[in-house]
């Protein structure tokens, strides 16, 4: 197997070499659902750089399987201390582990799910 470095490290996909794909996508979900506790079903793959996003009918799942699979809580802990000071997603729930973790999100009304992460990080720091 090709080594493909540090940040794919323990990826979890049906192809490591294609990480990105709907079926990797489809399968990290899959893994997921049992320690969710929203449905899942029905859930639309949305275009994303950087995590799988999924559409539900509560809001959006965030899947974060390569890199810091941990920050995703952090920004759970984040956007709970901003309810009630700042507008905020409310979050549903976190779950996962070190090799694949998932944020669920419900928007604000009127507003795309969306975290800057560079204001997040020098907030949080």
């Amino acid at each position: 197997m090709q080594d493909l470095g540090p940040f794919y490290q323990d990826v979890i996909a049906v192809d490591p070499l294609e990480p990105y794909s709907p079926a990797s996508a489809a399968y990290r979900l899959e893994l997921l659902t049992p320690a969710l506790p929203f449905r899942v079903s029905g859930a639309r793959l949305v275009p994303s750089n950087n995590n799988d996003v999924w559409r539900l009918d509560a809001g959006y799942l965030r899947v974060a399987w390569r890199g810091d699979r941990r920050r995703l809580a952090r920004e759970a802990a984040f956007l709970g201390r901003l309810r009630g000071v700042v507008p905020a997603p409310e979050v549903l729930d976190c779950a996962g582990d070190d090799r694949l973790s998932a944020l669920g999100l419900i928007p604000l009304a009127g507003q795309l799910p969306f975290v800057d992460h560079g204001v997040l990080r020098r907030t949080w720091s």
